[in-house]
């Protein structure tokens, strides 16, 4: 299986999984910082790359970028994330921004073994 790209951290031993998802920024270092937080506090923290390397620094580039987001990738890429987090013992979601709304949308196209819950 092919591993879509994302930003991993955690613990040596391993811990509960956390999935990010992105803000309509990007992949940036905030979002790599905050995997980084949760991985000092125990979790494995994985943050999939949506938009495929590309970031934004203002809002036009922000919006350009949802709008040029391949929703089937995107989903593809989450699913992939969830996967990889699957051998860990706890999966959460944190949701930031725009990305809520779209992995709100995504639940009911991720098949049932890669579904995230709302806890």
């Amino acid at each position: 299986m092919h591993a879509e790209p994302a930003y991993i951290a955690g613990p040596a031993g391993g811990g509960p999984g956390v999935l990010v998802l992105h803000a309509w920024w990007g992949l940036s270092d905030g979002i790599r910082r905050h995997c980084d937080r949760l991985a000092e506090a125990g979790f494995v923290a994985l943050a999939p790359d949506l938009y495929d390397g590309r970031t934004a620094a203002t809002v036009p580039e922000a919006k350009a970028l949802v709008e040029q987001l391949d929703d089937d990738a995107a989903t593809r890429r989450a699913a992939d994330g969830i996967a990889r987090l699957r051998a860990h013992p706890a999966v959460a979601a944190r949701w930031a921004s725009w990305a809520s709304r779209w992995a709100s949308g995504s639940r009911s196209t991720c098949p049932r073994s890669t579904r995230m819950s709302r806890r």
